[in-house]
């Protein structure tokens, strides 16, 4: 027994949906691997209709490692996050974007082959640094800071500003637009701990 996973705390989900989740395969696959006895629930055969949470642990047994793989890439403005990453022809496990910056946006951009990532690294934090279209007062600074998902926001001039938070490209837009703000530009430093440090633009790391 090879694979081991230990599902996420919250609701009880169906085995067959987690698995196909985990595992990468199809529900219908996952069914059939549940019903063949190939999975195991907390060292149990599982069993067609199980709903799997909490501590809850399931293996795959006789199956080869899966290995995720993960990506810090520094995208450029003006290319989606999709193209970026088969512009670049990555090989390997399908990877997929973590908090997939806009196209017009730019900076720290995950990417993994791991389907619970996003779910294992939830209190993490992303800073950006953000470009209004016109000078803004400290009170805009003021209200933004209480913005929900906010945890930091500092002015770096007065039309840019430092931010750290849970936040999407599209919240901050949104957020800048209720205020009468448009933002003209949006780089992201760090992607939930992960930082860009010295990266030259276009470039990957592997983790």
């Amino acid at each position: 027994m090879t694979e081991k996973k230990t599902t996420p705390q919250g609701p009880k989900t169906r085995l067959n949906k987690y698995a196909a989740m985990t595992f990468g395969v199809s529900r219908r696959k996952a069914d059939e691997l549940i019903v063949s006895g190939t999975v195991l629930v907390n060292g149990k055969a599982a069993i067609l209709g199980q709903k799997v949470g909490g501590h809850d642990i399931v293996k795959l047994k006789h199956a080869p490692l899966i290995k995720h793989e993960y990506y810090l890439a520094n995208k450029p403005s003006g290319v989606s996050v999709d193209d970026f990453l088969i512009a670049r022809a990555k090989k390997g496990p399908a990877l997929r974007a973590i908090d997939p910056l806009d196209t017009a946006s730019s900076g720290a951009q995950l990417y993994t082959s791991d389907t619970l990532f996003e779910r294992k690294n939830t209190a993490s934090m992303s800073a950006y640094e953000v470009q209004l279209n016109r000078h803004f007062s400290p009170s805009f600074i003021k209200i933004f800071s209480k913005s929900s998902g906010v945890k930091e926001v500092a002015p770096i001039d007065d039309t840019h500003f430092m931010l750290r938070a849970r936040l999407s490209t599209k919240d901050i837009k949104s957020i800048s637009n209720a205020l009468g703000f448009q933002v003209t530009g949006i780089h992201r430093t760090s992607s939930r701990g992960y930082d860009l440090n010295s990266m030259g633009a276009s470039t990957f790391t592997r983790y």
